[in-house]
């Protein structure tokens, strides 16, 4: 759609809803009549196709989500180019106050999840337009925080400022670069994801680590650590599991906020204790280590520092959306908050230090993506090429350093990219027929079962 054509488009659109209004901002109306009447077309308008067919899905321009919003979840859509993310837009019903104070801090944590690379979200129901700068860290009491005052329009400016949203939202002028200027730019003061959850998780090790020294005598300085890292490992993997709708979502704090019986104080440990069921219930489910029985399981840990924790881990506290987070970056938090270690004094008082080979080598450095990518490619790469599913199944990837895991990470997504293909082009063979899964948004998947058990 060209220029003439979208702003035609708009006009019509203005045109029903201001002929219309009482109806559209009635209760009756909801989001999912807002999107298609008029949201979707809003940026159709502006050469976006929402319906791209024939392209592989991580290439498509815009990825929409379709769910009922009866809880946080992903964002409504995505905006890309060469399936790098650019923007995000969160949709309302037109009955939704905008200045909500729910509404823009769900909007403002996808893009602020994103850790600067796209930091911008659109939150509106078309009767309202709201841009957003999230580079900060939201504070669900500052709703009008990193609001851009000039793209703050009602529909009945649409028109007057035509040219202002074209020069900066249709896909032509994005491609070009034109969310760069409103992005901002990053600098050694600048707070991004990584370093706020860095800073919050190390707050939360020292609330565990003194909790548990205290209440647990006999605990040594190594039982200690290893107790304090698998509590907060488990905590932030369900957390993950929950953004990414594997485990029920708020699961994790309705068992930190559940009450013993009726005008009753819980117990001291109550919520631990009611958390270990939960544990064991993971463990049969994923069975890996992370869940299997611990010593840590049978410590005495407060209530309120775990409720602190679970609470700010999650909706509505926390700013963090972990399914938009990339793993790479949990994996470069989680090697920067391995450089240091919890020590005991001698009256068995915790305390955090930096250890002293990352203090003596002058801080922790993780490995950049792009590094991380060529390694894979030429390796993984080399290795897997021209191989069938069964031949890569034989193969062993190994990274003796390890560290934040990003090499194993690289590795994995070579290897799912890889498979994907290859069932693609093989798809028709009897053999391999039902290896490759399409979903209702004709996106594929493969099934884990026909992953390499080595990735």
């Amino acid at each position: 759609m060209n220029y003439k054509e979208g702003k035609r488009l708009l006009e019509q659109k203005v045109e029903d809803f201001s002929s219309n209004k009482d109806e559209y901002l009635s209760h009756n109306f909801h989001e999912a009549g807002a999107r298609s009447l008029f949201i979707d077309p809003f940026f159709e308008a502006f050469g976006w196709n929402l319906s791209q067919t024939n392209i592989k899905p991580h290439l498509r321009d815009v990825i929409r989500e379709y769910s009922d919003h009866s809880t946080t979840k992903r964002p409504d859509y995505a905006f890309r180019i060469n399936g790098e993310l650019k923007f995000f837009v969160e949709a309302k019903a037109p009955h939704i106050h905008l200045t909500n104070k729910e509404p823009v801090f769900q909007a403002k944590r996808y893009a602020f999840s994103t850790n600067g690379k796209a930091p911008i979200v659109i939150l509106t129901d078309f009767e309202e337009f709201r841009v957003i700068n999230a580079l900060k860290k939201p504070n669900i009491d500052l709703p009008l925080e990193g609001v851009l005052k000039q793209y703050d329009l009602t529909y009945n400016n649409y028109l007057a400022k035509w040219d202002l949203l074209y020069d900066h939202f249709s896909r032509e002028a994005v491609a070009d670069g034109a969310l760069e200027e409103l992005k901002g730019k990053l600098t050694k003061k600048t707070k991004t994801l990584d370093r706020e959850f860095l800073e919050e998780i190390t707050q939360w090790r020292e609330m565990l680590a003194r909790n548990i020294a205290l209440r647990n005598h006999d605990l040594s300085v190594e039982e200690l650590n290893v107790s304090v890292q698998r509590i907060l490992d488990r905590l932030i993997f369900i957390r993950n599991l929950e953004d990414r709708r594997i485990e029920a979502e708020g699961k994790l704090l309705s068992i930190a906020m559940e009450k013993p019986f009726k005008g009753s104080q819980p117990s001291k440990g109550f919520v631990y204790s009611n958390l270990v069921p939960y544990f064991r219930k993971l463990d049969r489910d994923y069975n890996g280590l992370l869940f299997k029985r611990h010593f840590s399981e049978k410590l005495a840990l407060d209530d309120k520092v775990l409720i602190h924790i679970i609470k700010h881990l999650s909706w509505p506290l926390s700013p963090y959306q972990f399914d938009v987070i990339e793993p790479e970056i949990l994996g470069r938090i989680y090697e920067k908050f391995l450089g240091s270690k919890i020590r005991l004094t001698a009256g068995h008082h915790a305390k955090v230090e930096e250890k002293p080979e990352v203090r003596k080598a002058g801080g922790v450095y993780y490995t950049p993506q792009y590094i991380v990518d060529y390694i894979v490619r030429h390796t993984v790469g080399e290795k897997v090429k021209g191989k069938t599913p069964e031949e890569i199944a034989n193969i062993k990837i190994v990274d003796p350093a390890c560290g934040s895991g990003s090499f194993l990470l690289g590795a994995f997504e070579y290897l799912m990219n890889y498979h994907l293909e290859w069932y693609g082009k093989n798809r028709r063979k009897r053999r391999y027929k039902e290896d490759r899964k399409s979903t209702r948004l004709n996106s594929s998947h493969i099934p884990l079962s026909r992953m390499p058990s080595s990735a």
